[in-house]
């Protein structure tokens, strides 16, 4: 009981988080500072892939 009721009392808080994920910003500034920073993102993944492992030890 006390499980379901743990469950149950966790879902309720996380769907109002579910929501504001699911809802895209309408404001253009936070628009393109989300496409700046998932640029960016892809950018430093794909430079730490690149460089040699034995050059990570400056």
């Amino acid at each position: 009981m006390r499980s379901t009721l743990g469950t149950t009392l966790l879902a309720i808080c996380a769907l109002p988080l579910t929501v504001v994920v699911a809802a895209p910003a309408q404001n253009p500034v936070s628009n393109g500072i989300r496409a700046i920073a998932q640029r960016q993102t892809k950018n430093i993944v794909e430079a730490a892939e690149e460089m040699p492992a034995d050059k990570y030890g400056y």
